[in-house]
C-alpha cells in the first residue's frame, strides 16, 4: 500500500521550509527563524493559529511542481493505477465549506512538536479517503506524498499499517461521526494491525494508497518535525 522514493534535493527542502517560515512569520508579523527548536520559540496560542485550517498550508514554488512532474516512479504508479498520469495537486479543504475550497498547486504542511511536552500535536489512526468532510467510495480518486522537511528517522517519520489499503475499512469504525466525516478509527479497530515506522533519508517521500490506514506519528524525538502531504 505504500513505496519509499527518492523525490527531491536537500536544495529543495530549503525551498519548501523558507516558504513555511515565511508563512509562520507572515501570520503573526514576527521573526522565528529557527524550524527545529519551534517548540521553545512559540506559545501554545500562536502554534493553534499556525496550524488552523486556513493557515497550514504553502504554494508550492515552480521547481518543486518540476521535480514532482519530472518522477518517473511517480508517473509509473500513476499509470499502473490509474491507467494514466494526468494529475493535479490540490490542498483540499473542508469540501463542504464553500469558503475552504480546493487550492491548485499548494500543500498541507504539518508540524509536531516534540511529544514529552506536546500531548496533542498528532492526529489518532486515519486514511486519506473520506477526504474534505465527505465519504468517498473511489479508491482512485487521489494518492497521497507524505515527505519529511525536518525529522527523518522512525522517531519522526509517519506511522503506516502495511496492507490495509486491501482492506475496505467500515464507516461503523469510525470515532466522531457526528457532524463531520472524521477520519479517526476506533482504537478496538486499529489495534488489531501492526505499525511501521521507516527511516528515511533526507529528500525520500512515503507514497501510499488512499486507502492506507496510517498516522498516530507520535515525534519522539527532541526537535520539532515538519513535513508536507502531496
Amino acid at each position: 500500500g505504500y513505496t519509499i522514493v527518492d523525490f527531491f534535493s536537500l536544495q529543495d527542502l530549503e525551498i519548501m521550509k523558507k516558504d513555511i517560515l515565511k508563512k509562520i512569520n507572515n501570520i503573526f508579523d514576527i521573526k522565528y527563524e529557527d524550524l527545529q527548536n519551534y517548540h521553545k520559540l512559540v506559545n501554545n496560542n500562536n502554534h493553534k493559529n499556525i496550524c488552523g485550517r486556513k493557515n497550514i498550508y504553502i504554494k508550492l514554488d515552480t521547481r518543486i511542481l518540476n521535480k514532482v512532474d519530472k518522477n518517473k516512479k511517480l508517473k509509473k504508479i500513476l499509470l499502473n493505477d490509474w491507467g494514466h498520469n494526468k494529475y493535479s495537486i490540490l490542498r483540499i479543504g473542508s469540501l463542504v465549506d464553500k469558503k475552504d475550497p480546493l487550492l491548485k498547486n499548494a500543500c498541507v504542511f504539518r508540524i509536531a512538536r516534540p511529544y514529552k511536552k506536546f500531548k496533542d500535536d498528532v492526529g489518532g489512526i486515519h486514511f486519506d479517503l473520506n477526504y474534505g468532510g465527505r465519504f468517498n467510495n473511489n479508491l482512485d480518486s487521489f494518492i497521497t506524498i507524505w515527505i519529511p522537511l525536518i525529522g527523518f528517522d522512525k522517531r519522526y517519520s509517519l506511522g503506516l499499517y502495511p496492507k490495509t489499503h486491501k482492506i475496505i475499512h467500515s464507516n461503523d469504525d469510525i470515532a466522531n461521526n457526528d457532524d463531520f466525516v472524521s477520519p479517526v478509527f476506533k482504537t478496538k479497530y486499529t489495534k488489531k494491525f501492526r505499525v511501521f515506522r521507516p527511516n528515511l533519508k533526507p529528500g525520500q517521500a512515503i507514497i501510499f494508497h488512499s486507502n492506507l490506514l496510517h498516522g498516530s506519528s507520535l515525534n519522539l524525538g527532541n526537535n520539532s518535525r515538519y513535513s508536507i502531504e502531496l
